[in-house]
């Protein structure tokens, strides 16, 4: 008859190894019955003539040419790739080098694993055909494979010299080798008639009568070591290369066969029996799901609960689902029913322990199959599928009662089988932990209020979730606040439930409460619960400092303290290259403060510094300091966000309230509050501002001009005109600024050089400056709108040489709303109709032709059009566009834009864009865009001019108009 390996057994072998002089492996005084746990694995040993061999192990998983481990279930006992420890020596004496190698293994079930064993395991090729195998079978026999010589030549004829046993020390005063007492012990003669190893496709396996014993008893989640060794065997020290340098050596784990120890129980529908193994549920609790039923867990783990409980009717649900479809028999559509296979388990002190199911360990017809308990509302019989729309199934072969049943259930993530149950079905209840933690709270959660040197005692429960047990360290987060004492101890919850009466009450179970004290160190600053960015926490950490939980909880520290935040201001937000400037900061006593308030400014870009302030704040008072920043002129751009720090701490509601963003942009020049009429335009060079400042006489006004080069003054000019006229600006073909004082029946053109002086002539002709451009012969181009009555009563004209004004006819109707455009060559005129009009129309100056182009979005509008000097149009709404004089249509959808600003004087293939306060700058043969901010501006008075020598010149105005600004980028 085959019995167990006990554990005393298991000691006694312990013993005798430890104790032996030789280091020949000693047979078990017993023989073992064991199952195996699923996997194979195999253990890489490399460089073995080498004072420091490489061994690794490994799962012999899906990773070997594809092939799963038909049948395998998911590993059990997980072992460390890497080894705790390898030794390798060689004994000169019997010419035998030992190797081994110590491993982690640890329980990756939720059930004790009794006995746990590896095997050498042997394969063999099943079929003779090779190309089927997922992996190569071992060599004749034994549990190696891919033994190699150190040049790599097959060394498969020394595989029988490899002999796996007991690992070996040396002792290196003596020379003497024995047993490691530290390694695993190695039994022979085991009873292995129930070991049957699942092995890789196309193969056989079977293990070896013997192997490494790693424990007698490992629980889940807990770790032990195993100790791989072998025995080199004739090896040649004069000629290592003669001697196996690599091998791979397979292993099977085993363990005593739990259907021995737990056989099952036959499975009543009205009732959930069965005995749990897991210590700390002993005494405890089983819950249904949402409480619809419990019941005590015995001393020894019993569990006996009679289904009496009826599910409310919001508990139950029909097969026929919205979303779903059923395809199969359903006797009653009209049933409904509610299913529970999971139970949860509480310890003696109402611990969240684990997870509870029942297994079937007889009688089952699916793999991994345990019981449904099924309550129905009517007699029931289910035989089909249902199919839900993410692609989740759930296939039913059942007859339900009226009342509780119990089914055979199967479940993957993706479907889910319910059968009846065989009449030979049993059962075992199996609990899986839950990840270990804990779950506390302040028994009583009001306000906790301290002021400094104060303490206050509270009742806080603690539980032990998935049986955590261990040194807590507990603390807060409140600045100047301890806790007392900083560290509890939760006892093992087994241990807890097995205590006698009457000893040492040191350990006690936690949820039933322990008294922590909060501490307010005499310094402890204020702490508000309502004006700290912080809520208050209780934190549990273990020794590691891992963070078990964070208890949220009302408490506060009343003392003298201060608040501080930015003060928000679009203006002093953002900074120039090269500027000097402030960032405003609000403060405030709190509890009558009074006394010094050191100010800091933290996570500064480069380029920017701020000197710490300190200010004087009186008790009850407010206060804004003023902290002076510093911009270097190469400072990078962007938008950054920077911090704030005082001394006292801060305790501002709001941690918007502790940063900020600002933004850097390009060199400016601060031009103070200046008009809202006022324009830029190109001069000969740089651009001039107009309109900057104006007097008025009964007849004439005279207004400002400002010649700027890269943001410097150049040069100042007066212009003076007719009260009654209308003045206005536009580049002529010398590349000089024209100015246009606009009559009734005429205008007066003034072309102004870079030193102010100017040049005057007489247009016979009324011209709205906004609709008028100089082509290359220096000639104007302008739209008039003869008859605001009729919807199409604007015209197109031109001047000649000799001032005379003519008419240029072109197929396209003309409005208030028509704009026109130049190239900057002065050869293309460029008219856009109307918002309702889709077509463009392309002027040559020279021959005076004209091209009627596609408009592809009729809601174009002036400021989204640019011409280029070959006579294209370029569009930039929604996204930019080319419209080729071919008519063709080029769209660059990856490059989006609001409105166009044109053509860059310099270089023809940059163009200028923007999107509000985005200056984009276009490589059109490239595709390449370049985006700068220039900061904060009122979109409705922002102008741009393109001068002569190249880049972009900005006149941009705040959004409160108090300052405007000069950017000049290249």
């Amino acid at each position: 008859m085959k019995t167990h390996l006990s554990i005393s057994s298991v000691v006694a072998a312990l013993l005798l190894a430890a104790c032996g002089p030789t280091p020949t492996p000693t047979p078990s005084t017993q023989p073992t019955q064991t199952n195996t746990l699923g996997s194979l694995y195999e253990v890489n040993f490399q460089g073995v003539g080498d004072s420091a061999p490489i061994v690794k192990a490994q799962r012999l998983t899906s990773a070997l040419h594809g092939q799963a481990l038909i049948g395998a279930p998911e590993a059990q006992v997980g072992i460390s790739t890497d080894p705790l420890s390898v030794s390798s020596f060689t004994n000169r004496v019997t010419n035998i080098r030992h190797i081994q190698a110590t491993f982690r293994v640890t329980n990756n079930s939720s059930s004790t694993l009794d006995n746990l064993m590896f095997f050498p395991t042997v394969t063999a090729d099943t079929d003779g055909d090779p190309t089927n195998n997922a992996t190569p079978p071992t060599i004749a026999g034994t549990p190696f494979r891919a033994v190699e010589f150190f040049d790599g030549s097959d060394a498969s004829s020394r595989a029988t010299s490899l002999i796996p046993g007991h690992g070996q020390r040396l002792n290196p005063s003596s020379n003497v080798v024995t047993d490691d007492p530290d390694a695993s012990p190695f039994l022979t003669g085991l009873d292995i008639s129930a070991v049957v190893p699942v092995p890789p496709t196309g193969l056989s396996a079977t293990v070896q009568n013997s192997g490494w014993q790693v424990s007698p008893s490992l629980a889940p989640g807990q770790s032990a070591n195993v100790t791989f060794a072998v025995d080199e065997q004739n090896v040649d020290p004069a000629n290592p290369k003669n001697d196996p340098y690599r091998f791979n050596l397979l292993v099977s784990a085993g363990q005593d066969d739990p259907a021995l120890a737990a056989t099952g129980s036959a499975i009543n529908a009205s009732s959930l029996r069965g005995t749990l193994s897991d210590r700390a549920t002993f005494g405890g609790k089983l819950w249904f799901r949402s409480s619809l039923m419990s019941t005590s867990i015995g001393s020894a783990g019993q569990v006996d609960l009679p289904l009496t409980a009826v599910p409310a009717p919001s508990a139950l649900n029909s097969i026929l689902q919205s979303g779903c479809t059923y395809n199969g028999l359903i006797s009653d559509t009209n049933g409904k029913f509610a299913s529970y296979s999971r139970f949860s388990t509480l310890s003696a002190q109402g611990d969240p322990v684990a997870v509870t199911r029942e297994k079937l360990v007889g009688g089952a017809s699916m793999t991994d199959a345990y019981v449904a308990r099924i309550y129905s509302d009517t007699p029931e019989v289910l035989k089909g599928t249902l199919t839900c729309g993410d692609g989740y199934t759930e296939t039913y072969d059942m007859t339900l009662v009226v009342g509780w049943n119990a089914v055979e259930l199967s479940a993957t993530n993706t479907s889910t089988v319910f059968k009846t149950l065989a009449s030979n079905a049993r059962s075992v209840l199996t609990s899986t932990r839950n990840t270990p933690g804990v779950s506390a709270q302040l028994s009583d959660s009001s306000m906790i209020t301290l002021h400094p040197g104060e303490r206050v005692t509270r009742s806080l429960n603690v539980l032990q979730v998935g049986a955590y047990s261990g040194a807590v360290n507990v603390s807060t987060n409140i600045p100047g606040v301890t806790i007392e004492p900083s560290t509890l101890t939760l006892g093992e919850l087994g241990a807890q439930a097995i205590r006698p009466m009457g000893l040492n009450g040191s350990i006690q179970p936690l949820s039933l409460g322990t008294q922590i004290t909060f501490v307010a160190a005499a310094d402890a600053p204020l702490f508000n619960p309502y004006s700290n960015p912080n809520t208050a926490l209780l934190v549990l950490k273990d020794t590691q400092g891992k963070v078990l939980q964070q208890v949220p909880i009302s408490a506060a520290v009343v003392a003298p303290g201060i608040t501080a935040q930015f003060g928000y201001n679009y203006l002093t937000n953002t900074f120039g290259q090269g500027e000097n400037a402030s960032v405003p900061v609000m403060l405030n006593s709190m509890n009558n403060f009074s006394g010094p308030v050191t100010v800091t400014l933290g996570t500064l870009p480069a380029g920017m510094s701020a000197p710490t302030q300190t200010v004087q704040l009186t008790a009850g008072s407010s206060t804004t300091v003023d902290i002076p920043v510093s911009v270097s002129a190469d400072a990078p751009l962007g938008t950054f966000t920077i911090s704030l720090s005082t001394t006292p701490i801060n305790v501002f509601p709001s941690d918007s309230g502790l940063h900020t963003d600002i933004t850097i942009v390009p060199q400016r020049l601060n031009l103070g509050n200046v008009s809202f009429y006022a324009r830029i335009n190109p001069g000969g060079t740089g651009s001039w501002i107009s309109g900057l400042t104006s007097q008025y006489t009964p007849t004439t006004f005279t207004t400002t001009l400002k010649r700027y080069s890269r943001n410097v003054l150049q040069t100042t000019a007066l212009m003076t005109v007719p009260l009654s006229d209308t003045l206005g600006y536009v580049r002529n073909g010398n590349q000089l600024l024209t100015g246009i004082a606009t009559g009734n029946t005429s205008s007066v053109r003034r072309d102004i050089h870079d030193d102010g002086t100017y040049t005057e002539t007489t247009v016979p002709s009324s011209v709205d400056v906004d609709k008028t451009v100089i082509d290359a012969q220096n000639r104007l181009w302008f739209i008039r709108i003869d008859d605001y009555n009729q919807p199409n009563g604007g015209h197109l004209y031109r001047t000649n040489a000799d001032g005379t004004v003519v008419n240029v006819p072109i197929a396209l109707p003309l409005t208030i709303n028509s704009s026109i455009h130049i190239s900057n060559n002065g050869q293309f005129v460029g008219v856009f109709g109307q918002y309702d009009t889709p077509n463009i129309a392309v002027i040559d100056t020279a021959s005076e032709s004209v091209t009627l182009l596609p408009n592809p979005n009729v809601f174009t509008s002036f400021n989204s059009f640019a011409i280029a000097n070959d006579g294209s149009v370029w569009l930039s709404q929604p996204h930019l566009r080319h419209i080729k004089p071919s008519g063709e249509i080029v769209n660059f959808n990856n490059i989006t834009s609001e409105d166009m600003i044109g053509f860059d004087q310099q270089d023809p293939n940059t163009l200028w864009t923007h999107i509000s306060a985005n200056i984009i700058k276009v490589n059109v043969v490239t595709q390449d865009t370049q985006s700068v901010n220039i900061g904060y501006f009122n979109v409705n008075n922002m102008r741009f001019s393109l001068p002569a020598e190249g880049g972009l010149d900005i006149l941009h105005t705040s959004w409160d108009s108090s300052v405007t600004y000069l950017t000049h980028l290249n």
